[in-house]
């Protein structure tokens, strides 16, 4: 059974949003030919938290579109 953990972090790196911190859970794998360890993001967790920053920031920017 793989072992997981679950990180908050910034899936972007501008200034507006990386303060912005998402729940990611990666699986922890141990490749013994490299003797490293190696972190997978599971059920393309990574990618999921980029689309809703990318939504966040489509969304902030109309609220400030419209508000002026």
């Amino acid at each position: 059974m793989a072992e997981t953990i679950t990180f908050h972090m910034s899936v972007d790196d501008t200034p507006e949003t990386r303060g912005d911190q998402y729940l990611v859970t990666v699986y922890v794998e141990y490749a013994h030919d490299q003797q490293k360890f190696k972190l997978l993001d599971v059920q393309n967790e990574v990618p999921a938290a980029q689309e809703v920053a990318i939504k966040e920031t489509i969304d902030d920017l109309t609220a400030q579109a419209f508000s002026r």
